[in-house]
Order: structure tokens, then C-alpha cells, then sequence
């Protein structure tokens, strides 16, 4: 993958998997579209399974925007401490890392 996949453009796609995965959710859990929105944890509104799904759908998403598949789950990836599911920004950056690899 090219090595300057751009943050902005990983972000698109995130926003994109985090609509399809708010309509599968009730209002009061959706995720806010900003970087420091809290994903999971303490402050966050999924659980570890809607976490998972986000993962998938995000996976998904960067597949048909950049056209470039990208494995997001890795064995730790949910229990880590600095884990990439923190915060939408903790996200895209862990993709964008991803790609660039």
C-alpha cells in the first residue's frame, strides 16, 4: 500500500463504517463522528461485540474506498491497554499504521 495513505481519507471510510454500524443501534448508543469520540470502555457506548462488528465493518469499508484489504484483528486488538479501540482518532491511526506497513 502506498505509504501516504492520508489520515483524512481513513477517516472517511471509519465515519462511513460508523453510520452503517449507528443504524443497527439505538439512538442513545451511537457513536459521534469526531476523533475523540470513545468507542470502548469507560465513557464508550459499544460492547465487545459491537466493537467487533465496527472493526468488521471498518475493514470493509477501507476495502472499497482504497481498495486495499486490511486485517484490523489482531490477537490482543480488544485487550490491550493502549488498545486502538479507544477512540475513533486511536482507530483511524491504527489503520492508516496498518496500511502503511
Amino acid at each position: 500500500m502506498d505509504s501516504t495513505v492520508s489520515f483524512q481519507v481513513v477517516l472517511h471510510a471509519v465515519y462511513a463504517a460508523i453510520d452503517e454500524i449507528n443504524g443497527q443501534l439505538p439512538r442513545a448508543q451511537r457513536l459521534e463522528k469526531q476523533p475523540d469520540t470513545i468507542i470502548l470502555g469507560e465513557g464508550g457506548t459499544l460492547d465487545s461485540l459491537g466493537a467487533i462488528q465496527l472493526v468488521v465493518a471498518i475493514e470493509e469499508h477501507v476495502a472499497a474506498s482504497l481498495d486495499h484489504d486490511v486485517d484490523l484483528m489482531d490477537g490482543d486488538l480488544l485487550s490491550r491497554e493502549d488498545s486502538p479501540l479507544r477512540s475513533i482518532g486511536d482507530m483511524t491511526t491504527f489503520v492508516v499504521e496498518k496500511l502503511s506497513a
